[in-house]
């Protein structure tokens, strides 16, 4: 009498407890993907506000050139120029997106020379100021360095100032910026950049004090947000994401941020979790509900079952049994899953003893759909053979998952997830497997959306260094034009024509790099115009022109061009962009070694004895290339930056630009870094005559490095 009770019991024990594990794997799940999903919100939000901070930076870039052009024309017989520059330091600041309110010229020793001011309270005239700068701005980094201001009484507005040196021509520092910022009109930019719904944009220095933020109410310049999370001692290039509450908004919300690269400042992201997880909340509470509903009814169905035993009314407990499975069924179907159970004979076929639960809901297809199927396989990316060879794995290993796409009657997909356990087996030597179907499509949404940021962050980052590349010519060919247009009435026909000469060659060179680009993108390279050039013209070309960057991360530059007047076959252009690609990758790399460590990288033109080609190589101290990323380094969005420096775009653009000249790109690893070499035809010309020996140029690294 006691066998039937303690099988009952055990029974009844069982399917609690698979109740309650269902409601909390998917309470578990409901959750998961509600994180993982504002998190990437959050994502998305602080790649905004890092928009917002390289747009700022990029104003102050384009103040710095003019400054440094401005410096570097003290005489006399230069004040038409200098009158030009200012004008030109003027306009920038107007404009509607600048947030500059004040920016001063200043000698090493802290004197302003030259300042302007906008704003309340400033007639926007031309002054002198002779108050000093402060000692500690003299020692101001290359990149601009933000500190906040102190409020000068309660009508004053919070700003905060970018001090920045000015590189001499003749190298070290020929002077100090200082650019005052208006946090109101940050603000703004902020706030009118988007936010999603519920979210906070927001910049902080990397003190932790904030200085914008997209939120109507305001808060107290300068009030310490950041927490523990952020704070100065972070890597250049960290980015981080979790849940907390916000010292922003006191909410508990899903944060992102992310290092400001070349400014010391951190842009946030913020998601209030609240809402976002209310969805999971409310399914986290149904799932409870139905199991502790579940439970009650089993042990009182258990109760009554055990009471008509022991009454001995037959009938009456099968009429119990019925209506305690019918009770389960209802129960069972309103939980979001579909419970199976499957006996595997000995020669590895199953057959299925049980399939409840809420059908429908986990589907898409009515219950009726799968009346008389023992297999799903029809409706499945796999086949009745792929399913068996599953439940044979589940027997072998006690447990397994199997993921899979599932048809939908409007022809579309969902994301399925089955998980079988073995049981005991029966006293025919049949094993039972027990498991149970899950629609994870939410959770694969949630993934996707994830790596769907993160390619939105790095074509951020590619338009931006794209903008960055395209600002410089265009402000030369600016200035060139209406510095020619005063010269013309000062000193004559030939200052004209040189500066004209200067405008075309900078058009030409945008439109080649643009038409370049284009055609990388559409994936062709057909009619690229290939002819005869100097390769040691074109090295110096590149080198000049990066020459400023590698000196102010304090790098020392060594070129040796080979022969004079060596000809190769390619277009200069080109050879140019990509030898410039080469440039920027060994000096980031170096600028990654610890303070106080020489910063080294050598251009070098030598023949290649292997092919008879003539190879230009390009090799650096950084500490080489990682040997899994070695193989893989030319291919599309493979970097070994931070994901918010580098794009991985650089190296694929240069192998499209160089097989289109039918030459070749090598990387490797030597001594002390690494290498790029390219190589490049040999054509008839001087320069293949070694009349003269060659010479090795060096660009030392800055003074005070």
């Amino acid at each position: 009498m006691r066998s039937p009770r303690l099988i009952g019991g055990v029974l009844a024990a069982v399917l609690i407890a698979a109740c309650w594990a269902v409601a909390l794997r998917v309470a578990d799940v409901a959750e998961r993907d509600g994180v993982a999903a504002g998190l990437a919100r959050a994502e998305e939000s602080s790649a905004i506000a890092q928009a917002v901070a390289t747009n700022l930076e990029h104003q102050i870039d384009a103040l710095h050139a003019l400054a440094e052009r401005w410096l570097a024309n003290p005489d006399a017989s230069r004040a038409p120029i200098r009158a030009e520059l200012e004008h030109g330091i003027i306009r920038q600041m107007r404009r509607a997106d600048s947030a500059v309110e004040r920016y001063a010229i200043c000698d090493p020793a802290g004197l302003v020379l030259w300042e302007f001011g906008i704003g309340a309270g400033s007639d926007g005239c031309v002054r002198p100021v002779h108050a000093a700068v402060p000692p500690s701005l003299r020692s101001s980094p290359v990149p601009p360095r933000l500190s906040m201001l102190p409020s000068a009484g309660a009508d004053d507005q919070a700003a905060i100032q970018a001090t920045q040196a000015l590189i001499a021509e003749a190298g070290g520092t020929g002077g100090i910026a200082v650019a005052v910022l208006r946090l109101p009109a940050l603000s703004a930019q902020i706030a009118a950049a988007g936010r999603l719904d519920g979210g906070v944009l927001a910049l902080a220095l990397d003190t932790g004090q904030l200085i914008a933020w997209s939120e109507p109410r305001s808060l107290p310049a300068g009030q310490p947000v950041a927490g523990p999370v952020l704070h100065a001692g972070l890597p250049p290039g960290h980015r981080g994401q979790a849940r907390m509450v916000s010292p922003i908004t006191g909410r508990d919300e899903l944060m992102a941020w992310r290092r400001v690269m070349s400014l010391n400042l951190f842009a946030i992201g913020t998601v209030d979790a609240e809402r976002q997880l209310a969805a999971a909340a409310s399914i986290r509470g149904t799932a409870y509900g139905s199991a502790s509903l579940a439970s009650l009814l089993i042990v009182l169905a258990l109760l009554v079952w055990s009471s008509l035993r022991d009454a001995g009314e037959a009938r009456q407990a099968a009429l119990a049994r019925d209506a305690l499975r019918g009770e389960l069924e209802r129960l069972i179907g309103g939980i979001p899953a579909v419970f199976i159970l499957r006996q595997v004979q000995p020669g590895g076929e199953s057959r299925l003893l049980y399939r409840g639960g809420d059908v429908e809901a986990v589907t898409g297809w009515p219950p009726a759909t799968f009346q008389g199927h023992d297999s799903l396989a029809a409706w499945c990316e796999l086949d009745v053979a792929s399913h068996d060879a599953f439940y044979a794995r589940v027997v072998a290993e006690g447990s397994a998952s199997l993921r899979f796409r599932f048809r939908q009657p409007d022809g579309g997909f969902r994301h399925m997830r089955l998980h079988c356990r073995s049981l005991a087996p029966n006293e025919a030597g049949f094993v039972e497997l027990a498991g149970y179907l899950l629609d994870v499509t939410s959770q694969v949404q949630a993934e996707a959306r994830a790596l769907h940021s993160a390619r939105l962050a790095s074509l951020g980052a590619v338009s931006a260094g794209l903008a960055h590349e395209l600002k410089q010519p265009l402000t030369a060919i600016s200035l060139a034009a209406e510095v020619a247009q005063v010269e013309a009435e000062q000193i004559g026909a030939s200052a004209i024509i040189c500066r004209l000469a200067q405008i075309v060659e900078e058009v030409d060179r945008t439109v080649h790099l643009i038409e370049s680009l284009r055609r990388f993108a559409r994936g062709s390279q057909a009619g690229y115009p290939i002819g005869s050039c100097a390769i040691d013209a074109v090295v110096d070309s590149a080198v000049s022109l990066m020459a400023r960057h590698l000196r102010a991360l304090t790098v020392d530059i060594e070129v040796d061009p080979g022969p004079p007047g060596q000809a190769v076959l390619g277009d200069p252009e080109a050879i140019k962009q990509i030898l410039i690609n080469f440039l920027t990758n060994a000096g980031d790399a170096v600028a990654a070694l610890p303070r106080g460590t020489a910063r080294r990288v050598r251009i070098a033109v030598r023949p290649d004895a292997g092919s008879g080609r003539v190879a230009v190589a390009v090799a650096d101290n950084g500490g080489g290339i990682a040997p899994d990323i070695l193989p893989r380094l030319f291919e599309p969005f493979v970097t070994t930056k931070p994901a918010d420096v580098g794009t991985g775009l650089g190296l694929s653009i240069s192998l499209g630009l160089a097989r289109a000249m039918m030459a070749e790109i090598h990387a490797a690893n030597v001594a002390q870094g690494a290498e790029f070499t390219l190589l490049l035809a040999a054509a008839p010309g001087p320069g293949s005559q070694h009349d003269a020996p060659p010479t090795t140029r060096r660009f030392p690294m800055r003074s005070g490095a």
